[in-house]
């Protein structure tokens, strides 16, 4: 129910962060849906968004979303981890 919500309402007007944000949501509500899969996808599109418009809150909320993941197959979070691991590597 949670995930269909999320889709209607992709198309409403958001700002950026909003729509980062709302994407993490999404995200969340996928794996609440035990699809890790497209979880994981939302919150790499989450994270590419946040960082293009240089929001270390969007960012943080991708990050806490990885850790509340847990040990999950590499295969659904490679791309996410990822993201992660190079994004420590370029602030560092």
């Amino acid at each position: 129910m949670a995930v269909a919500a999320y889709e209607r309402s992709a198309g409403t007007t958001r700002t950026p962060k909003q729509a980062a944000a709302a994407a993490v949501e999404h995200a969340r509500a996928l794996v609440a849906a035990d699809d890790v899969e497209q979880a994981c996808r939302v919150a790499v599109d989450a994270y590419d968004a946040g960082r293009a418009i240089g929001s270390e809150r969007a960012r943080q909320a991708v990050r806490d979303f990885r850790a509340g993941l847990g040990s999950v197959p590499a295969r659904f979070t490679c791309e996410l981890d990822d993201r992660l691991h190079n994004s420590y590597l370029e602030d560092a």
